[in-house]
């Protein structure tokens, strides 16, 4: 009897999700003590840092991650053989890249200890490829992922309490980065035993893959570019102290795009096994859709509209300046998630080259408009143009995606509702808010989780159904 899609999609979100609500608020709350005792300046440095991290993430796991996830989701055999493979091309792709970041860094005309500290932590990337991620995310086993990375969070926030009591502590930050790092990684290798041993890669084999995994490669890294870029080209046109406010203003925003990416992390299989049948796959995005679409919006107004608060109480009165900037930021969840769920479209239906040459063209003109943007109006210009890049990347996708697609069948009660409920967020927002901060929080926070789940009432039946079906 096959497996009910609904129990293996709503099973491994619920772990992934879990493990990133207390991921995130370790690391939330180790980012809200490195805000207030490192101040503005040496916050913007590890905020250069962290950028230059993902951006570094991103280019060892490339299209690799994504072609090798797609071949264990089939089978486990041969898996010693592809790990190896799978290390050896993701090193040949970061290393160049960490060699081009500290090129990047010297060129930045910052000071020494600035660029050790960045690149220290951007260092860190070198051990992603050793947690094997691709077997857990292929074979639909999410418990041991999002138990990993629960314990690296541990580890690099207790570090960073224990250790960083002051700006004078930020050399500590790459150290204590890299500890959670080894936490994680360790844990991972240790179950990836279950799947096989790592086998030395043939070089036949190292050169086919890299070869196949090229255009997803430019494809993924050109559109994970889109949560980073911001950060690195503002080191280079604004004030370390601006680019450390805008760091601390990404963070609520960034949290939930996580949220809709861990999502597509685990509807990637199901997809995945669902190649050359755009009717089961069209129900799949014509269920999910909804989620994003209404969760997005709810978060957009409401994280948009008590950002000053939530910047001041959570990381300090200085950090309030950059509100502004938050409201803008907010924006990025809802189209984040919803280019995610069409290229996961694509990446199931093996379209590689189609989905890298959408997100090189929206990746390029991203990063005119950020820097355009950024050098004329700052950080709320960076800000625009990350909301500009995102909204083309969807449109990209959407024009991309159509072969692969029957017509999307969305309600129209959702619909309605969704109206309804956008108007009336809204005018909550016209209202004056509680004067205690923790109130105000709270009150933000409950509108927006009602906002989001009211448009969805009368639908979630079908959307239980809907996922029964695709078995």
């Amino acid at each position: 009897m096959p497996e009910s899609v609904a129990r293996t999609i709503l099973g491994n979100t619920t772990w992934l999700v879990a493990a990133e609500v207390a991921n995130r608020a370790l690391t939330f709350l180790a980012v809200t003590h490195l805000a207030r005792a490192l101040g503005e300046e040496a916050m913007g440095i590890t905020s250069l840092g962290f950028g230059l991290f993902g951006m570094m993430s991103l280019v060892a796991a490339g299209g690799i991650e994504v072609l090798a996830t797609r071949r264990v989701a089939r089978t486990t055999a041969g898996f010693g053989r592809l790990a190896g493979t799978y290390l050896a091309v993701a090193w040949l792709w970061v290393l160049p890249a960490i060699a081009v970041a500290a090129l990047g860094l010297w060129a930045m005309g910052h000071p020494p200890p600035t660029n050790g500290v960045a690149l220290g932590i951007a260092a860190a990337a070198l051990l992603d490829p050793l947690a094997l991620r691709f077997a857990f995310f292929g074979r639909d086993s999410m418990r041991p992922f999002a138990l990993a990375d629960l314990l690296g969070a541990a580890v690099w926030s207790i570090g960073v309490f224990a250790c960083v009591h002051g700006a004078s502590d930020v050399h500590l930050v790459p150290a204590l980065w890299l500890a959670g790092a080894v936490a994680r990684v360790s844990f991972l290798l240790f179950r990836a035993r279950r799947f096989g041993r790592i086998e030395a890669p043939r070089l036949r084999a190292v050169r086919a893959w890299l070869s196949a995994a090229a255009p997803v490669s430019t494809g993924r890294i050109a559109r994970g570019s889109l949560y980073f870029v911001d950060v690195l080209l503002l080191g280079a046109l604004v004030p370390l102290a601006d680019v450390g406010l805008y760091g601390v203003a990404l963070r609520l925003p960034l949290f939930l795009l996580g949220v809709f990416l861990l999502l597509h992390r685990a509807t990637f299989p199901t997809l995945a096994r669902r190649r050359g049948d755009p009717q089961s796959t069209s129900r799949l995005v014509s269920t999910l859709l909804p989620v994003i679409i209404s969760i997005g919006v709810a978060a957009a107004i409401t994280l948009g509209d008590a950002s000053e608060v939530f910047l001041e109480t959570l990381f300090g009165p200085p950090y309030g300046a950059a509100a502004g900037w938050m409201a803008i930021l907010a924006i990025r969840p809802l189209l984040g998630g919803v280019a995610g769920l069409y290229r996961n479209v694509l990446w199931a239906s093996n379209d590689r080259r189609i989905e890298a040459r959408a997100a090189v063209v929206s990746a390029l003109l991203t990063v005119g408009a950020v820097a355009e943007f950024g050098a004329e109006f700052g950080p709320a210009g960076g800000a625009w143009g990350m909301v500009l890049g995102e909204a083309i990347l969807i449109a990209l996708y959407v024009l991309a995606a159509r072969p692969h697609l029957a017509p999307l069948r969305l309600p129209l009660s959702w619909l309605l509702l969704q109206v309804g409920t956008v108007a009336a967020l809204l005018a909550w927002t016209r209202l004056p808010a509680p004067e205690h901060p923790w109130l105000a929080m709270a009150m933000a926070i409950l509108v927006g989780a009602l906002g989001a789940f009211l448009p969805l009432v009368t639908w979630m039946p079908r959307f239980i159904e809907d996922l029964k079906r695709n078995t």
